[in-house]
């Protein structure tokens, strides 16, 4: 159905839930070290950051051109890392 849900293992309860934010199956996610983002890395193409503190917001990362296979932070900068099955490798520094 596209929707994503984040857990706290202490809850049965969603911490947050967003609804619609990818057309395909989710392939990585990453939680931020030390942060609140969370990076969702889609079959679709395409990345999505989400805020549990903001639910049903999400900020887009468009460029790969296929399925996006993995992501992960850095652990000690705002840093996130991309690859994808288009060949490419991507890094991104908004947050």
């Amino acid at each position: 159905d596209g929707g994503l849900a984040a857990w706290d293992p202490r809850d049965p309860r969603p911490v947050a839930t967003w609804d619609g934010v990818h057309t395909a199956a989710c392939r990585s996610v990453s939680w931020r070290p030390g942060g609140r983002h969370l990076a969702v890395a889609s079959m679709d193409g395409s990345v999505s950051v989400l805020d549990p503190t903001r639910p049903g917001q999400r900020v887009l990362l468009p460029g790969h051109t296929d399925r996006v296979v993995r992501c992960v932070w850095h652990p000690t900068r705002p840093l996130l890392v991309t690859s994808s099955a288009d060949a490419t490798v991507r890094l991104w520094t908004a947050f």
